[in-house]
């Protein structure tokens, strides 16, 4: 994964909606897809006593759903399959039965629920994803 800071959380909507500092004059666009991260406390090595980098704690990823020109929306586009909850789709299938009456199919399936997120601050880098070979 390449690894690229472009923009700072600049004001928290809700949990699950951001505003960050940067915009379309700065590249921001729908389609890419971004996470946000607190950087932490440097990591010394042990043995060396040399620091190795600092901690990313990623707190979720998102998209822009809306940009304008120096600040930008970023939306949460983690969800969370909840088994728990079940939802009930009902289709009629067209075919008629004896009785005139059409057929109903039930399909019961999991519910997916949106994942706000976690503990964003004001100042939390917002970094590009790009998985390996993309760079």
């Amino acid at each position: 994964m390449n690894r690229k800071t472009v923009a700072q959380v600049a004001s928290i909507e809700d949990d699950f909606t951001i505003i960050i500092n940067k915009g379309f004059l700065s590249g921001i666009n729908a389609n890419q897809l971004y996470y946000i991260v607190e950087v932490g406390d440097p990591i010394i090595d042990p043995e060396t006593g040399r620091e190795l980098e600092r901690l990313e704690r990623v707190k979720g990823w998102g998209k822009a759903s809306h940009i304008q020109e120096t600040i930008a929306t970023i939306k949460s586009t983690q969800t969370q399959r909840d088994s728990a909850v079940r939802k009930t789709i009902r289709k009629k299938t067209g075919a008629l039965t004896i009785f005139g009456d059409e057929v109903t199919e039930e399909i019961d399936g999991p519910d997916f629920r949106p994942v706000p997120f976690e503990r964003v601050k004001i100042g939390d880098k917002v970094m590009i994803f790009e998985p390996v070979g993309k760079q």
